[in-house]
C-alpha cells in the first residue's frame, strides 16, 4: 500500500496546484484523491484505458498523469500489466486477485456513468464468460451441456477466472465502504478491507447483502442482459457464434449464482 499512499500524496500536490487557478473547481477531498488515482491505474493497465472504458468509468485526466510521471516514473511501472502492483496476494485463499481489473470496476462503480454500475465488474465478466461457453462448447443449445461447463468456466481458467472473480466481488464490497466513509482513502479502504479481521473474510456474504439478501441478489444476476452490452457489442465477440441462446445464458447465470452462494456458505457467520 505504500506506492498507493505515495500516489495519493502526489495527486494531493496535483490538486493543489490546479486549486491556485480560480477557474479551476476542483477539491482535495479523499472522493476526488481517489477518482484520479484509480484513472491513473487505468491508464497504465492499457487494457482499461480505451474508448469503452472512458465511457463506463469517466475519461482519464492525462495532466495529471504527466504530473505523477514527472515526479516518478517508477508508478507508472508499477501499475502496469507486468509491474509488481498488477496483483494482490488473497489473505484468505493465497490467489492472485487482478488488482488493475478490481481498480477498473471500482472506478466503473464509483464514477458517474450512463454505463449500469455492474457491467464495469461482475455482469461485464458474465458477457464475456458466455462467449467461452459457446466456444467451449462448440456453440451447444443442449442445456447438460452447457451447465456442466458453464460451472469450469465461473472461476476456471476463462474470461471470468478467479483473479477476475475475486477483483469483481472485492471492487463491490471495497466501494461500498468507501461510499459509506467519504472520508477514506483508498490505500485505506483497501488496507482495511483486506485486514486480518477485514470484511475479505466474508466477502461473498458481503456481496450478496450488497444487493439486500440472497433473493434480490438471484433476480440482479438473471436481469443482466447478457445478449447485448457495450462491453462485449464493442469487442465484437459475437460475431463467430451469433447472439447467445437463452439456455446459453442460463447456464451461465445460474452457474455463478450457485459459485457465489457456495463460496458464502463456506464463510463465517
Amino acid at each position: 500500500m505504500k506506492r498507493l499512499e505515495y500516489l495519493e500524496k502526489l495527486t494531493d500536490s496535483y490538486l493543489r496546484e490546479l486549486q491556485k487557478n480560480p477557474r479551476t473547481n476542483v477539491s482535495r477531498k479523499p472522493v476526488e484523491i481517489n477518482d484520479y488515482n484509480l484513472e491513473f491505474i487505468r491508464y497504465n493497465s492499457k487494457v482499461y484505458a480505451g474508448f469503452k472504458w472512458a465511457i463506463t468509468a469517466g475519461t482519464i485526466d492525462e495532466r495529471h498523469v504527466q504530473y505523477v510521471e514527472s515526479k516518478s516514473k517508477s508508478l507508472s511501472k508499477f501499475f502496469e500489466p507486468n509491474g509488481e502492483g498488477a496483483f494482490l496476494k488473497d489473505p484468505v485463499t493465497g490467489n492472485k486477485i487482478d488488482f488493475l481489473h478490481m481498480a477498473a470496476t471500482l472506478d466503473g462503480i464509483l464514477s458517474v456513468s450512463p454505463i449500469p454500475d455492474d457491467l464495469s465488474g461482475w455482469a461485464g465478466d458474465l458477457q464475456t464468460a458466455v462467449i467461452d461457453l459457446q466456444r467451449n462448447t462448440n456453440d451447444s443449445n443442449d442445456l447438460k451441456i452447457l451447465q456442466k461447463e458453464a460451472k469450469k468456466i465461473i472461476g476456471g481458467n476463462s474470461s471470468f477466472s478467479t483473479s477476475d472473480l475475486l477483483a469483481d466481488i472485492d471492487a463491490v464490497n471495497i466501494a461500498n465502504m468507501i461510499r459509506e466513509n467519504s472520508k477514506l482513502h483508498l490505500s485505506d479502504a483497501i488496507e482495511k478491507y483486506y485486514s486480518k479481521s477485514g470484511e475479505v473474510n466474508r466477502r461473498f456474504s458481503e456481496f450478496i447483502e450488497s444487493f439486500g439478501g440472497k433473493k434480490e441478489f438471484k433476480e440482479a444476476v438473471n436481469s443482466v442482459n447478457l445478449k447485448t452490452g457495450p462491453i462485449v457489442m464493442d469487442s465484437g465477440k459475437f460475431e463467430k457464434y451469433g447472439i447467445p441462446t437463452d439456455n446459453q445464458v442460463k447456464a451461465i447465470r445460474e452457474a455463478f449464482i450457485n459459485h457465489v452462494l457456495n463460496q458464502a456458505s463456506k464463510e463465517q457467520k
